[in-house]
């Protein structure tokens, strides 16, 4: 996929609509398209997560596996949509599996870029980080509207 075309991709969405077509192109430049087919995996829960993507193309299942039952869906991401970006603020090993959930073309940010991305420009920085903070918040509040729905089954029973 070429630079332009991505490029168009991500001015369409948030956050990246508030940054100017150089630090768009910077996200853009830092990254590498990478193509799956359905069912592939991304990355599975447990694994070091040094680098984050965006939804160029198609859609990415994120899940978890439980004990006993199998794998449990926790979202259904699209284009412009961005996933893995927990593992580059806490260091930690992925949450979840991101698999493949139709045909998918992403771009894949490594740590190491992102990290210069966000030293490197203040104002791209803020709303880039502004968006991931409401990403995450925004799927916090899912979880937790599931969390409830689950402890009100397992009352009534």
């Amino acid at each position: 996929m070429e630079k332009e075309k991505i490029f168009q991709i991500l001015k369409e969405y948030f956050p990246f609509e508030r940054l100017t077509d150089d630090q768009i192109y910077d996200v853009v430049n830092s990254g590498e398209v990478k193509r799956l087919s359905e069912g592939e995996v991304i990355f599975e829960e447990g694994d070091e997560g040094n680098y984050f993507c965006i939804i160029l193309e198609g859609s990415v299942r994120i899940s978890t596996m439980i004990p006993e039952i199998g794998e449990e869906a926790l979202s259904i991401l699209y284009k412009g949509d961005f996933f893995g970006e927990m593992a580059l603020i806490d260091i930690a090993p992925r949450s979840a599996t991101a698999i493949a959930h139709t045909d998918v073309i992403l771009l894949v940010v490594p740590k190491k870029k992102f990290d210069e991305l966000v030293s490197k420009n203040n104002p791209a920085a803020y709303w880039f980080l502004w968006g991931l903070a409401k990403k995450l918040s925004q799927r916090l509040r899912e979880t937790d509207e599931r969390l409830k729905a689950i402890l009100a089954l397992i009352r009534k029973f």
